[in-house]
C-alpha cells in the first residue's frame, strides 16, 4: 500500500532516535545534579528562623493550653500557670491568646516568658522555642517587646546581637487585665459583697479578647471606706447548682498565705481609706468555672446593711484595653 506524505502516521526510525535521545538527556540530567552538590549554599537562614520563631510567640498560645471557649480550665494544662518547679513541663513558649486570635498576646502569659528567674537564656527558650537540642546547631536570640514610641517594656532575653542576624519585627496587642474595680461604700458598713458572675463576665457578645477572664487574669478589688471603718475579715463565698452560699474552705483572709483567724484593720482617720485586693492569674480555677457565682465578702463592725455590688464593666473606668506593641525577635 502506498502512503502518502500527508499521513499522519510516525516511522519506526523516528521513533527509535527519539527515544535513546530521551534516554541520554534523562542521564546527563541525572549527573549534573551530582556535579552541583559542591556548589550547594551551607550558610544558615537566619531570617527564616527569626520568622519561625516570631510567628510561634504570636500566633501560637503554647503548650500545654487550653482554649478560649473551654468552660473550665484546669491550671496544669495552662503553661504559664504551672509552678516554677514544673517548667520542664511545658513543651512550647506561645504568648498569644488563642490559635484563633493570633497577634493579640495575653499579658499573663508575657510575664511568664520575661520572668527570668523562672526561665533561663538560652537553655530554656532554646528547648522551648526555638526547638535546637543536643547535636544541632545552637542558635543565638535576642527578643524584645517594646511600646510604640519603641521604649522597651520587658528587660530584653538574650545577648547584644551581631552585625549579622536573622531579624524579624511584629506588631501586636497586649490584652490587659481589667483595671482596679473601686467600690466608693461611705458611712459604716455592717458588711460590703461584690458579686463575680463568671456568667456575665465572660459575656460572648464580646469574646475572648474583649471579656472578663478571672480564671486567667489578675482580677483587682478595692473598697473605698470613710475614715475610720474597721475591717473584720474577708472571705470568698460560692453559690452551688441549688443555689446556696457556703463559703470556701481555706478562701478566709485571703490576702494571707494561709487561713488565719479574723484580723482587725483601723484605717487613718484622716483620710478615705482603700482596702485593696488582688487575686493573681489562675487563683479561681482550683473551685471555680465559667459558669461560677462568687461574692467577696467585707465585714465591718458597721451599722447598715448596703446591697450588693456587682463586679463587671459597668464599673466606671474598668476596662480590659488591647495595647499596641512591637516584639522584636534577632536570630544569629
Amino acid at each position: 500500500m502506498n502512503m502518502n506524505d500527508d499521513s499522519g502516521q510516525i516511522s519506526i526510525d523516528f521513533l527509535i532516535g527519539f527515544t535513546i535521545f530521551m534516554v541520554g538527556f534523562i542521564f546527563v540530567v541525572t549527573l549534573m545534579s551530582g556535579l552541583l552538590i559542591g556548589l550547594q549554599s551551607k550558610t544558615i537562614d537566619y531570617d527564616a528562623v527569626a520568622y519561625r520563631t516570631g510567628v510561634v510567640l504570636v500566633e501560637d498560645s503554647g503548650e500545654p493550653s487550653v482554649s478560649v471557649y473551654a468552660q473550665s480550665v484546669d491550671p496544669l494544662k495552662q503553661w504559664n500557670l504551672l509552678e516554677p518547679a514544673q517548667k520542664d513541663d511545658i513543651i512550647r513558649l506561645g504568648l498569644a491568646l488563642s490559635k484563633d486570635f493570633p497577634n493579640i498576646l495575653s499579658r499573663a502569659k508575657i510575664d511568664r516568658f520575661f520572668d527570668q528567674t523562672i526561665f533561663s537564656y538560652p537553655d530554656d527558650y532554646r528547648g522551648k522555642l526555638i526547638f535546637t537540642g543536643t547535636g544541632t546547631y545552637p542558635y543565638y536570640f535576642n527578643i524584645t517587646l517594646n511600646d510604640t514610641a519603641n521604649n522597651p517594656l520587658y528587660p530584653p532575653i538574650g545577648d547584644p546581637y551581631p552585625d549579622n542576624h536573622g531579624y524579624i519585627k511584629r506588631a501586636v496587642f497586649i490584652k490587659e487585665p481589667p483595671n482596679q474595680a473601686v467600690f466608693d461604700i461611705p458611712g459604716t458598713p455592717e458588711r460590703v459583697d461584690v458579686n463575680l458572675t463568671f456568667r456575665d463576665l465572660y459575656n460572648p457578645d464580646r469574646g475572648p479578647a474583649y471579656w472578663i477572664d478571672p480564671l486567667n487574669e489578675e482580677i483587682k478589688i478595692s473598697i473605698l471606706t470613710d475614715p475610720g471603718v474597721i475591717l473584720n475579715n474577708v472571705f470568698l463565698s460560692r453559690y452551688d447548682a441549688e443555689g446556696i452560699l457556703t463559703m470556701i474552705p481555706g478562701q478566709a483572709n485571703l490576702h494571707n498565705t494561709a487561713p488565719a483567724p479574723p484580723y482587725t484593720i483601723i484605717f487613718d482617720d484622716g483620710s478615705n481609706t482603700f482596702i485593696n485586693m488582688t487575686f493573681p492569674s489562675g487563683y479561681f480555677t482550683p473551685f471555680a468555672d465559667k459558669s461560677s457565682r462568687l461574692v467577696l465578702s467585707y465585714s465591718f463592725s458597721g451599722v447598715y446593711l448596703p446591697p450588693p455590688v456587682d463586679y463587671d464593666y459597668a464599673i466606671p473606668d474598668l476596662e480590659s484595653p488591647l495595647t499596641p506593641a512591637i516584639l522584636e525577635v534577632r536570630v544569629w
